[in-house]
């Protein structure tokens, strides 16, 4: 690690100087964070995405861009399956002062992220959240962990699911997104149509690509669930009969690559 040497006797300092020692210290981040994580860049601590009726609300945190640390404030929206979450950089200049030469100049640049959430992503340096892994998560993959957090969301069926057979105290939903990305969906439930659309996953918990995978209807039907990379998640050959059983597990980074289309009457699907 280099280092600017301080030594007696009236050493002149120059800007140049304070230059050296922040490049220094941004050489030395960027050796230990990309040695832990193995990526260019991560969540460092904070960023978590959690949804209360129709509000998503993200705690502050540190980002790691690839280049230097930033805090990011902490934020809330309402929810709109149509948006995106993403971290946009901010830079701006402050305390102006007059130099010897009797210019003027701002000698403090400060530099953010702020958490922005819109129908489309500007070019320059922005990142989709959801795309961010979190440093503990790259740690724990490249050592073979695997620890669940704690339920993430409840969904009561009647206010999403306009199937849902009522009164029905099992019609719930239960989503848990372990620190590896892996995203479980658990649900029993009675239901009145045999088809249709179940909720939409928050921003943070969707898929890269389109995912299938299949659902226990009833004690004959196997059942196909659909989901999208919007958050959708359709199902068909719903037992109306029987009770229904999800639990599915998918990795948020991967996807089937699968074309359909997905009308509420039925799906045609094309491999």
């Amino acid at each position: 690690m280099d280092k600017v040497l301080a030594i007696a006797g009236g050493q002149p300092l120059r800007s140049n100087d304070l230059q050296s020692i922040q490049a220094i210290y941004t050489s030395a981040f960027r050796g230990i964070l990309e040695g832990l994580s193995g990526t260019r860049n991560c969540l460092v601590s904070g960023l978590q995405v959690s949804l209360s009726g129709s509000t998503i609300t993200v705690t502050a945190g540190i980002f790691w861009d690839g280049t230097e640390l930033s805090y990011v404030a902490g934020a809330t929206f309402a929810e709109n399956e149509l948006k995106l979450l993403y971290l946009q950089q901010v830079i701006s200049l402050s305390d102006n002062r007059v130099f010897h030469d009797l210019t003027n100049h701002d000698i403090y640049e400060t530099r953010r992220y702020i958490l922005k959430y819109e129908l489309s992503i500007p070019s320059g340096q922005s990142f989709l959240l959801g795309a961010i892994q979190s440093l503990i998560h790259l740690i724990q993959q490249r050592t073979g962990y695997m620890i669940y957090t704690e339920n993430y969301l409840n969904l009561v069926g009647s206010a999403s699911f306009p199937g849902w057979a009522t009164p029905e105290t099992a019609s719930t939903i239960q989503i848990n997104k372990n620190l590896l990305g892996m995203v479980q969906i658990i649900s029993a439930f009675h239901s009145t149509v045999d088809a249709g659309m179940l909720f939409t996953l928050p921003a943070t918990m969707r898929p890269l690509g389109d995912i299938v995978q299949c659902f226990y209807a009833g004690e004959t039907l196997t059942g196909v669930c659909m989901i999208k990379s919007s958050g959708q998640v359709w199902l068909r050959y719903i037992s109306t009969t029987g009770v229904n059983y999800i639990n599915i597990t998918f990795q948020t980074l991967s996807a089937d690559d699968v074309e359909y289309d997905v009308p509420t009457s039925g799906w045609t699907m094309q491999q």
